[in-house]
């Protein structure tokens, strides 16, 4: 299946599986990645776990299968692809508690992603005090500790809220990783990767309408004339009051196309 369409499939489910969503947005960048296998190593990552508490299982999953923050390069790009990180053993906190998730699922833990501003966190579906720290080795955070880091991250003038530390519905994971793909993508100037982020982030429902933008206009620097005029169509139904606007955009390009 196409990986677009994959991703598409994934986000309309409900529930929405969070492992398959992530190797759909994995496969983009991976061509050859074999969604069904990435799924067996989640499996055979589960045999090997301690499946007693949110607690055990980080303690049995970090640091013994070297499962660890990517200090060392925290903007690669391959450390927001979640077979990469299954494969190198290191990742950002997001990607690592995807895999905490998934893998705590199959062995009946429940344990949910708090999307807190900066560094995302875990933990578990029933102590909303108790936090692992899925960069460093899963290692246990209580609430005080968790708002010492958020002032690490940044700095003592930045308001702390309990409110920060709400659990991360599954889309906003899966929105929060394709904004990391996206930033990397911006800053490094890799187009033909951005316009797939872009219009898989287009996908998800509540995308501001500048990201459509930006992706037409990703499209036309590509000189990918005819998607870029496709979403100018698209515009034209989001954005009414401007519809005259994207309609001559459109018809532009497809003129450029000929």
């Amino acid at each position: 299946m196409d990986p677009t369409a994959r991703f598409a499939e994934c986000i309309a489910r409900d529930p929405v599986p969070l492992d398959r969503v992530s190797l759909a947005i994995a496969a983009h960048a991976h061509v050859e990645l074999d969604v069904d296998t990435e799924i067996a190593r989640f499996d055979e990552l589960a045999t090997r776990v301690e499946a007693g508490s949110p607690a055990a299982l980080c303690r049995s999953l970090f640091a013994p299968t070297g499962f660890t923050g990517n200090a060392d390069d925290y903007y690669d790009p391959e450390n927001s692809f979640v077979d990469s990180v299954l494969d190198r053993r290191v990742g950002i906190p997001i990607t690592l508690s995807i895999i905490a998730i998934e893998v705590g699922r199959r062995v009946g833990v429940e344990m949910v992603g708090v999307g807190m501003p900066g560094h995302f966190l875990l933990r578990g579906a029933d102590d909303p005090d108790l936090f692992f720290d899925t960069f460093d080795e899963g290692r246990e955070l209580r609430t005080a500790e968790v708002e010492a880091l958020f002032r690490r991250v940044h700095g003592s003038t930045q308001a702390f809220d309990e409110r920060l530390l709400a659990v991360t519905p599954t889309i906003e994971i899966v929105r929060r990783v394709l904004a990391n793909l996206m930033a990397i993508y911006v800053d490094n100037g890799t187009l033909h990767h951005l316009a797939w982020v872009l219009r898989l982030r287009t996908l998800l429902g509540g995308t501001d309408l500048r990201e459509f933008r930006q992706l037409a206009s990703v499209l036309t620097r590509l000189g990918r004339y005819g998607e870029a005029a496709a979403e100018y169509d698209r515009l034209a139904l989001l954005d009414p009051d401007r519809s005259e606007e994207h309609d001559r955009a459109a018809l532009r390009l497809r003129a450029a196309s000929n």
